[in-house]
């Protein structure tokens, strides 16, 4: 486990699932409000998901506690989206298998700030470039393209997801080669 700033990161389990849901959907309600529509919103939420337990069981997903209140999660996959859950209808695959996909970067809004997002990056970059991944990319919603450009990610495309009965959600395929200045 590591300790920083007051908060513990650790793998994540299984029975993190629920509460792990539970975040995901208070951070996307809270910091995509201005960039997406309500509707978009619970489609997105609805028909695509936040977590995909594969990268639970894999090891490769992590989660940030504030005493015994789970308040971040974010991590990697070796393959397959970036976005979604295993079940998704979402077909938005890496560019190559050698290119780890960041997954699923959640924080409570009530500890936004406070470097639990850029610590999960920091640690599944890490994990990822011990099992020998070099690069990263990711699909960021809007409102975290700022975040992710200040740590070395460059935008690649502007993808629109169909996610549903709802407009597309509009969001950048990001991109980051490891040793990149953030």
């Amino acid at each position: 486990m590591l300790c920083f700033n007051g908060f513990a990161l650790r793998r994540a389990t299984e029975g993190d699932l629920q509460a792990l849901l539970d975040l995901h959907a208070m951070a996307v309600h809270s910091q995509a409000i201005g960039y997406y529509t309500s509707h978009q919103i619970e489609t997105y939420l609805r028909n695509i998901g936040t977590i995909d337990t594969a990268i639970i069981a894999a090891g490769t997903y992590f989660v940030v506690l504030s005493g015994e209140e789970l308040v971040g999660s974010g991590g990697w996959s070796p393959t397959g989206s970036c976005l979604g859950t295993a079940d998704s209808p979402l077909t938005d695959n890496v560019s190559t298998p050698a290119v780890a996909a960041m997954r699923a970067y959640f924080v409570n809004p009530r500890h936004a700030r406070r470097g639990i997002a850029r610590t999960l990056l920091d640690h599944a970059e890490t994990d990822a470039r011990q099992a020998g991944f070099a690069a990263f990319e990711l699909q960021a919603t809007l409102n975290a393209v700022p975040f992710y450009v200040r740590h070395g990610y460059q935008p690649i495309e502007a993808v629109n997801l169909d996610v549903g009965d709802c407009p597309p959600v509009p969001s950048i395929k990001m991109r980051k080669v490891s040793g990149a200045v953030h």
